[in-house]
Protein backbone atom coordinates (compact mmCIF):
# COMPACT_ATOMS: atom_id res chain seq x y z
CA UNK A 1 0.00 0.00 0.00
CA UNK A 2 1.16 3.89 -0.81
CA UNK A 3 -0.42 6.84 0.59
CA UNK A 4 -0.66 8.79 -1.82
CA UNK A 5 -2.21 11.79 0.32
CA UNK A 6 -1.92 12.63 4.24
CA UNK A 7 -5.08 10.88 5.91
CA UNK A 8 -5.83 7.86 7.90
CA UNK A 9 -5.37 4.48 6.47
CA UNK A 10 -5.81 0.33 7.31
CA UNK A 11 -5.19 -2.63 5.13
CA UNK A 12 -8.21 -5.38 4.84
CA UNK A 13 -6.45 -8.38 4.17
CA UNK A 14 -9.14 -11.12 2.90
CA UNK A 15 -7.99 -14.60 1.89
CA UNK A 16 -9.52 -16.96 -0.93
CA UNK A 17 -11.99 -18.65 1.58
CA UNK A 18 -13.27 -15.23 2.96
CA UNK A 19 -11.32 -15.08 6.10
CA UNK A 20 -10.38 -11.19 6.50
CA UNK A 21 -8.39 -9.05 8.70
CA UNK A 22 -7.85 -5.72 9.57
CA UNK A 23 -4.81 -3.51 10.56
CA UNK A 24 -4.98 -0.68 12.91
CA UNK A 25 -5.48 2.43 11.50
CA UNK A 26 -2.17 4.70 10.98
CA UNK A 27 -2.62 8.28 10.18
CA UNK A 28 -0.04 9.50 7.79
CA UNK A 29 1.06 13.27 7.87
CA UNK A 30 3.11 12.71 4.84
CA UNK A 31 3.04 10.30 2.23
CA UNK A 32 5.75 8.09 1.48
CA UNK A 33 7.45 6.87 -1.73
CA UNK A 34 8.59 3.52 -1.98
CA UNK A 35 11.31 3.04 -4.38
CA UNK A 36 14.87 1.25 -5.18
CA UNK A 37 16.29 0.57 -2.03
CA UNK A 38 15.75 4.31 -1.06
CA UNK A 39 12.70 5.86 0.07
CA UNK A 40 12.76 9.11 2.31
CA UNK A 41 16.45 8.60 2.78
CA UNK A 42 15.85 5.08 4.37
CA UNK A 43 18.82 2.84 2.62
CA UNK A 44 17.81 -0.91 3.24
CA UNK A 45 21.10 -3.15 2.06
CA UNK A 46 21.42 -6.04 1.18
CA UNK A 47 18.35 -6.31 -1.10
CA UNK A 48 17.68 -8.61 -1.17
CA UNK A 49 18.74 -10.02 2.06
CA UNK A 50 19.17 -13.89 3.22
CA UNK A 51 20.56 -13.81 6.97
CA UNK A 52 21.11 -10.05 8.03
CA UNK A 53 18.94 -7.11 6.88
CA UNK A 54 20.44 -3.06 7.56
CA UNK A 55 18.01 -0.18 7.96
CA UNK A 56 19.79 3.18 7.85
CA UNK A 57 18.05 6.88 7.68
CA UNK A 58 19.23 10.58 8.40
CA UNK A 59 16.32 11.89 9.97
CA UNK A 60 17.40 15.42 8.76
CA UNK A 61 17.19 16.64 12.70
CA UNK A 62 19.28 15.98 15.47
CA UNK A 63 16.68 13.88 17.56
CA UNK A 64 17.93 11.47 19.96
CA UNK A 65 15.55 8.69 21.52
CA UNK A 66 13.58 5.96 20.72
CA UNK A 67 11.12 4.75 17.78
CA UNK A 68 9.58 1.47 16.12
CA UNK A 69 10.30 -0.82 12.92
CA UNK A 70 7.62 -2.93 12.50
CA UNK A 71 8.60 -5.30 9.76
CA UNK A 72 5.44 -6.85 7.84
CA UNK A 73 5.21 -9.80 5.26
CA UNK A 74 3.21 -9.39 2.02
CA UNK A 75 0.76 -11.48 3.39
CA UNK A 76 -0.10 -8.54 6.35
CA UNK A 77 1.88 -10.55 8.94
CA UNK A 78 3.89 -8.38 10.64
CA UNK A 79 6.83 -10.66 11.90
CA UNK A 80 8.93 -8.39 14.23
CA UNK A 81 8.30 -5.40 15.75
CA UNK A 82 11.43 -3.85 17.20
CA UNK A 83 12.26 -0.90 19.35
CA UNK A 84 15.12 0.88 18.16
CA UNK A 85 17.40 3.90 19.32
CA UNK A 86 18.45 7.19 16.91
CA UNK A 87 21.13 9.07 17.89
CA UNK A 88 21.53 12.46 16.35
CA UNK A 89 18.74 11.87 13.91
CA UNK A 90 20.55 8.55 12.48
CA UNK A 91 19.23 5.04 12.80
CA UNK A 92 21.61 2.08 12.01
CA UNK A 93 20.09 -0.86 12.56
CA UNK A 94 20.96 -4.63 11.95
CA UNK A 95 18.25 -7.53 11.98
CA UNK A 96 18.80 -11.24 11.61
CA UNK A 97 16.28 -12.75 8.94
CA UNK A 98 17.77 -15.66 8.13
CA UNK A 99 14.34 -17.63 10.00
CA UNK A 100 11.90 -15.29 8.08
CA UNK A 101 10.07 -17.31 5.45
CA UNK A 102 11.28 -15.68 1.52
CA UNK A 103 9.22 -12.83 0.45
CA UNK A 104 8.64 -9.25 0.12
CA UNK A 105 8.83 -7.29 3.17
CA UNK A 106 7.41 -3.62 4.06
CA UNK A 107 9.59 -2.15 6.86
CA UNK A 108 7.62 0.57 8.63
CA UNK A 109 9.50 3.42 10.66
CA UNK A 110 7.09 4.95 13.58
CA UNK A 111 8.08 7.91 15.78
CA UNK A 112 4.97 10.36 16.98
CA UNK A 113 4.05 11.88 13.47
CA UNK A 114 7.19 10.52 11.63
CA UNK A 115 6.64 7.65 9.32
CA UNK A 116 8.63 5.88 6.82
CA UNK A 117 8.33 2.88 4.94
CA UNK A 118 10.50 0.85 2.64
CA UNK A 119 9.94 -2.69 1.19
CA UNK A 120 12.60 -5.23 0.59
CA UNK A 121 13.06 -9.12 -0.91
CA UNK A 122 13.82 -11.91 1.22
CA UNK A 123 15.10 -15.24 -0.74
Amino acid sequence: MLATEAGAYYCEIITFYGCARTTDTINIIQSCKLGNGNSNNMILSPNPATEELNISFNSGNNYSGSAIINFMHINGQIVSTETVSIYNGNLNYTINVNSWPSGIYTICYQRKNIHKQNSCKLK
